[in-house]
């Protein structure tokens, strides 16, 4: 019975473990048994962007929210006290790369043409990320990986920015198939070479994947037919056509932006377009398509015009672009276009953060900016159920900040990830700062009490020690060279590593050379403590001698500033009877004079900072022209409705063949007549070709 019951209770243990560890690896030796139940208590909750909790509680059960809101702390479960903090879903980078190899198709049945590889998968070839630590600082907890190279490349996969296995951070596979319709990174080298050849590829390649279907369907549907040739390539391409995975094309610029929906809606491909940051060019327009955008947050840097030489160099195009840049969020926002956020084409992903913060600051609405970092990526790539909002059934990756998330001074202090927390502002240990009387024990001619003072400037430790009380306000004295300074010594690598302060100090001021060693263990953890042991340690003197030393928490003294001599009247100078009548209301008058031009100054001053914090947000000085330069217009031109081209050598690869002096006519962009000798109709704006082909 003994037997039957423990073999019970390990059959429990090993299904709970397995519940816990959620993979199929083996564990080897020991491993930790960390808490899988949470509760975060007394949070401001922002859910999604339309609805925040105040005083919320988030209870976290194996990696999952269980439960947010005014709820019960589970008695299993670990309380988290954030009280003042904000906790926001996590943040999704909607766009990276990753180079995927095309090695393991060999022997496969591949496209005739090796730019085209929509059989690769991400998923498959999953590799180590060095930058998620730093993803995890600007709060993302999720990614698209997507292939790097090829004209058709490929399908993404989103993983999260947690630590484990590749099969452990896999939130979704086979996202999107993603498409470049210019030169491919591998160069040049063979076909095709140029964006148009890219085009034309891409399109083959949608046209060869519909024939494919179509002729595997009518060999199904009619077994007297000869089967078709089978393609992996091709029939990856299936679930693009038929809408069941959408198509993500990278773009260079507003044109390719343009150029890709005019490719999707060929095939009627269910389209993302991956931006350029270059929209607001032809915003209109691209709105018009319908389609979403991944919007990148690399703005450009300020053009180079510290030389006449560079400056001559610098064009107006790109300082335009350099001006307005910054607001091309907003303005994307602004024409009604969903959008989302990608890391891509960052010099430093540790700058995302930096970067929202300057589109918020040009424009973009905060909510705006919330949902392209949290609802919409969730959305577009597929994965609404596990991300984007703080849901119970959602999994327990959030961003939690001392404040609002768009004010530059806010810090995020902890990021989720499906339930796994990473504190990147760890509360220490023991808090060093403050004023400290050292009691030592008495050797030789060395002192038997000290005064420390140690000041934290943002996590930089800096540290005085004197034999004398060490005022509040006595920094200004570190300048001073006279005997009284002597007394103050500056402490060297001052260093708090968990609850061991050290030191060190050259005692050559005070009588004896060589340096001075100092180790307390501090004991106290809240510093109001006072008149109690707040450290012990010990002190080395220079000739080796140690010394148990005692710190105790004290209030510093309060300097006290020299008594003031009463003005004495002058002998020599003029008396009251003598002094003239108008000197006193000169002295009034320009003591007035000096108190108002010290206004002046500081209202001025004032006005210089305003001007900054003002600058700092001012709009685009100039309006976007067309095209976007020296010689761009005020709007985009009107295209006349009827346009003649005369006198032309007309190349028309089809019946009529090369047509000399010929006539090309054209209305709202399609060719309705071409030949030789062609009436031309009245209105119609004429342009002489003369000497020109088409």
């Amino acid at each position: 019975m003994v037997r039957a019951i423990t073999m019970l209770v390990f059959c429990f243990a090993a299904m709970f473990s397995a519940i816990a560890d959620q993979t199929s690896t083996p564990q080897e030796a020991l491993r930790s048994n960390p808490p899988h139940v949470f509760a975060l208590t007394g949070a401001k909750v922002i859910v999604s962007p339309e609805v925040t909790l105040a005083n919320a509680t988030i209870v976290i059960r194996d990696g999952k929210i269980e439960a947010v809101g005014n709820v019960k702390v589970p008695a299993d479960a670990k309380e988290i006290s954030l009280a003042g903090k904000t906790v926001y879903p996590g943040f999704i980078d909607a766009y990276s790369e990753q180079a995927v190899s095309s090695d393991r198709l060999a022997g496969s049945a591949r496209y005739w043409n090796g730019q085209v590889t929509p059989q690769l998968s991400v998923a498959d070839q999953l590799a180590a990320n060095a930058d998620l630590s730093t993803l995890r600082k600007q709060g993302i907890v999720a990614q698209l990986v997507a292939p790097a190279d090829g004209i058709v490349k490929g399908t993404s996969a989103v993983v999260s920015t947690g630590v484990g296995e590749p099969q452990t951070t896999l939130l979704a596979r086979d996202v999107a198939q993603h498409v470049q319709l210019t030169v491919s990174r591998r160069g040049r080298v063979g076909y095709p070479g140029s964006p148009m050849g890219a085009v034309a590829l891409a399109r083959q390649a949608l046209y060869d994947a519909q024939w494919y279907r179509d002729a595997h369907a009518a060999a199904a549907a009619d077994p007297s037919l000869p089967l078709p040739e089978a393609n992996n390539a091709l029939n990856a391409l299936g679930p693009v056509l038929s809408g069941a995975m959408p198509v993500m094309i990278s773009t260079s610029n507003e044109q390719f932006a343009l150029r890709a929906d005019q490719f999707a809606s060929e095939f009627g491909l269910s389209l993302i377009i991956k931006g350029s940051g270059n929209e607001y060019r032809r915003i209109e327009e691209i709105a018009a398509t319908r389609r979403p955008l991944i919007l990148p947050l690399a703005f450009p840097n300020a053009p180079n015009v510290g030389t006449p030489e560079a400056a001559q160099e610098t064009t107006l195009a790109s300082l335009l672009h350099w001006d307005i840049a910054p607001e091309n969020p907003a303005r994307v926002d602004a024409a009604g276009i969903r959008f989302a956020f990608s890391t891509d084409r960052l010099e430093s992903k540790g700058d995302f953060l930096k970067s929202l913060r300057k589109a918020v600051e040009r424009g973009l609405s905060p909510a705006s900016a919330l949902k392209a970092l949290t609802v919409t990526p969730a959305e577009l790539l597929g994965v609404s159920e596990q991300l984007g909002s703080i849901q119970s059934g959602r999994l327990a990756s959030f961003v939690i900040t001392d404040g609002d998330l768009f004010d530059k001074k806010t810090k995020i202090i902890e990021t989720w990830v499906s339930g796994t927390r990473f504190e990147h502002s760890p509360e220490k240990a023991r808090k060093a700062e403050g004023h400290y009387q050292l009691q030592i024990q008495q050797m030789a001619q060395f002192p038997g009490q000290l005064y420390l003072e140690v000041s934290d400037d943002d996590g930089k430790l800096r540290g005085r020690i004197s034999r004398q009380p060490i005022p509040k306000e006595e920094k200004k004295a570190e300048k001073k060279k006279d005997t009284a300074q002597k007394e103050l010594l500056k402490l060297e690598g001052l260093k708090l590593n968990d609850t061991s302060l050290t030191a060190t100090f050259a005692g050559k001021d005070w009588g004896f050379d060589g340096v001075v060693r100092l180790s307390l263990t501090l004991t106290e953890t809240d510093v109001a403590v006072k008149d109690r042991p707040a450290g012990i340690g010990s002190i080395v003197w220079p000739d080796g001698s140690r010394a148990i030393a005692t710190a105790v928490r004290v209030d510093p003294p309060v300097p006290v500033d020299p008594p003031v001599a009463e003005a004495k009247p002058d002998e020599s100078s003029t008396p009251a009877a003598e002094t003239p009548e108008t000197k006193p209301d000169e002295e009034k008058s320009e003591a007035v004079a000096t108190s108002d031009e010290s206004k002046e100054n500081e209202a001025r001053s004032e006005k210089e900072e305003g001007d900054t914090d003002e600058k700092k947000s001012k709009p685009a000085s100039f309006e976007v022209n067309y095209p976007l330069g020296g010689f761009g217009r005020k709007e985009i031109p009107a295209p006349a409705k009827l346009t003649a081209f005369v006198h032309a050598t007309i190349w028309t690869c089809g019946p009529q063949g090369k047509i000399e002096d010929g006539t090309l006519i054209v209305a709202d962009g399609r060719i309705v007549d071409v030949g030789k000798e062609i009436r031309i109709p009245d209105g119609v704006e004429v342009i002489d070709v003369r000497g020109m082909h088409i």
